[in-house]
């Protein structure tokens, strides 16, 4: 993958934060429509990988507006911590892309192995401040 193709995804999923309320984190993604449309039916793995951080209860991805709803334990987890971890699940999606291991397989053990690597860098998200 090019650097220019890397980096207009990485645009496209900088997220802004439209809503902020305990429990509950709206996060927006001006840039959205730069994504390939092919990604929109892969969409639903996103709350999958989203509840991998302890707290995250669920996270539902709007294809329309462009926009994720994260509702969250606040005793768990908090906005800084979900956006530290919005930014790994970008990292692993932008390296999954140029991964040739990854090509070889069926879905199913696509998803397993980038679960997997998702969970490795679970101590490395920043916790909240109590």
């Amino acid at each position: 993958m090019t650097s220019i193709v890397e980096a207009l995804i990485r645009r496209a999923l900088k997220p802004s934060v439209a809503s902020d309320l305990p429990g509950r984190l709206r996060l927006k993604f001006s840039m959205f429509r730069l994504l390939p449309e092919e990604a929109v039916p892969y969409m639903h793995y996103l709350d999958d990988a989203m509840c991998i951080l302890p707290g995250v209860k669920s996270a539902e991805c709007n294809v329309k507006t462009g926009s994720v709803l994260i509702l969250y334990d606040p005793a768990l987890t908090g906005k800084r911590q979900i956006l530290s971890w919005w930014s790994v699940l970008t990292g692993e999606c932008i390296a999954s892309l140029s991964d040739p291991s990854l090509q070889l397989m069926r879905e199913d053990e696509i998803v397993t192995t980038l679960r997997a690597r998702l969970k490795t860098h679970l101590p490395s998200v920043p916790e909240d401040p109590a």
